[in-house]
């Protein structure tokens, strides 16, 4: 991934940091431009471009089989094992300490770690979290947190079967 303040260097999947942009903006589905001084603006920029980007690599390795998720094989298990009920446990208490940019954080990372194994619904749960979480409201937070846990303990224990 490329990050310039050339536009003439722009190719591929890039980013092109400029000063009077309001925040972010695509300039086609592999490249935005966003404002170097707001670093929330220009991480969403990177993040939204990395997603894209495992989803566009992700399309491009697209097999026959689509229920056959990366999860077990390629040590992917024992890492997802080792780090994905960590931040379900930091959802858990970013919530109780209404922490939003935390936890929307945390939510963005699992969203990330489900797209990247084709896990959808668990992208999905976590999708549904940042809305919630955009809205402050800590009702559906905790229910959709409860939703996420019982999806990664059901792949946990499919795991170790």
């Amino acid at each position: 991934m490329l990050v310039t303040d050339d536009p003439s260097k722009l190719s591929g999947w890039a980013l092109l940091l400029a000063e009077d942009e309001l925040g972010h903006h695509a300039l086609n589905d592999q490249q935005y431009r966003v404002n170097f001084n707001l670093s929330n603006a220009l991480l969403d920029a990177l993040l939204a471009l990395i997603e894209k980007q495992l989803s566009h690599d992700v399309m491009d390795n697209d097999t026959e089989d689509d229920a056959a998720t990366p999860l077990m094989s390629g040590g992917y298990f024992q890492l997802f094992t080792e780090t994905v009920p960590v931040d379900v446990k930091r959802l858990y208490t970013e919530s109780a300490e209404k922490d939003y940019a935390s936890l929307a954080q945390t939510a963005h990372r699992l969203k990330g770690v489900f797209a990247m194994l084709n896990l959808t619904p668990g992208k999905q749960l976590c999708e549904e979290l940042e809305h919630h979480i955009k809205a402050c409201d800590d009702s559906n937070i905790t229910n959709t947190t409860s939703d996420i846990d019982a999806y990664v303990n059901q792949l946990l224990q499919q795991g170790n079967q």
